[in-house]
């Protein structure tokens, strides 16, 4: 029973760590989930501006570094996680991809939600990938956090 409690407390522990395996990837700034896009919990694969104008809208803010992270359509594509809306002050954060093999990528990530808020949000975050990806199948893994983790 001991042996089993501990291999379980191995493989949690493990389950998000980094390997060897990890894809190289930049985390994309400043955008937005459109409300005219379905309301869904989805890992989305972008490989063209049409299609990612369907979903995401830009979000510059003042400052530096605030125009959205620029995206090249002919060598890079977007791979997305959204939630469906909620009143929680909910964050995908840590988001991680490891190619696992013939055609297959795991993206991991975290979730974390707070209090109730007075309004709703469609959480999301993206990462820009190079587009030869683009044939894969992606497998999720949520990565347990130690604050209050929510998972739709």
């Amino acid at each position: 029973m001991i042996l089993a409690a501990l291999c379980f407390g191995a493989l949690t522990f493990t389950s998000c760590s980094t390997s060897s395996s990890l894809v190289k990837s930049t985390e994309a700034q400043h955008y937005f989930y459109s409300n005219q896009a379905p309301d869904e919990d989805a890992v989305l694969k972008i490989t063209n501006q049409a299609d990612f104008d369907r979903y995401f809208g830009e979000a510059a803010v003042m400052g530096k570094n605030g125009q959205p992270t620029k995206i090249d359509w002919s060598r890079q594509m977007v791979i997305a996680k959204v939630l469906k809306s909620t009143n929680l002050g909910t964050q995908i954060h840590d988001m991680t991809l490891r190619q696992n093999g013939n055609n297959t990528l795991t993206l991991s990530y975290r979730l974390t939600s707070k209090a109730p808020q007075s309004y709703t949000v469609k959480p999301m975050s993206m990462l820009i990938v190079d587009k030869k990806y683009s044939d894969y199948q992606i497998q999720e893994e949520i990565c347990k956090d130690t604050k209050k983790t929510r998972v739709s």
